[in-house]
């Protein structure tokens, strides 16, 4: 499991995935411009600052291998770099790398995660839905973190 700093578990991991013992990967759903709220780098966004993945899943390959690849780009064009952190090291890239993935491995494109209420298991990627990382996106649906979807606080404190 990796978590930034300012989260807080509100649930024990072993609860996240509904007893689908052969997730490997486990991701939550930060924002859906479908549903509401704010755009952010993608229209479906999933969570950078909390997710679990058994060692050497072929996910945090690719994303290592997608950041070197923007890297060599982003350094070539000569941009204000921290103009583009969210399709660099950020969520726009995360989000892109772990739909690639889902499309290729399992022909599952992002639209089928749009507006997801509830856990789902795509092959060893259990997805779960805003409340679960993002408890307190009220706009979104989540109903705060006192609620039994919620899994984890961010405190977004950097």
């Amino acid at each position: 499991v990796y978590s930034d700093i300012d989260t807080e578990c509100l649930q024990p991991i072993n609860v996240w995935t509904d007893n689908y013992t052969n997730a490997s990967f486990i991701v939550g759903v930060e924002g859906d411009t479908a549903i509401g709220g704010a755009i952010l780098a993608r229209k479906l966004q999933l969570c950078q600052w909390t997710f679990a993945a058994k060692p050497k899943h072929p996910i945090l390959k690719r994303m290592i291998d997608n950041i070197k690849k923007k890297t060599k780009i982003f350094i070539k064009s000569k941009k204000d770099l921290s103009t583009i952190i969210m399709d660099w090291t950020g969520p726009g890239l995360w989000t892109d790398t772990i739909f690639d993935y889902l499309n290729e491995t399992f022909n599952v494109n992002s639209s089928t995660l749009s507006k997801l209420n509830q856990g789902r298991l795509i092959g060893d990627v259990y997805y779960l839905p805003v409340a679960a990382f993002s408890p307190v996106a009220l706009s979104l649906g989540a109903k705060g973190r006192n609620n039994k979807e919620a899994l984890v606080y961010h405190d977004f404190q950097g």
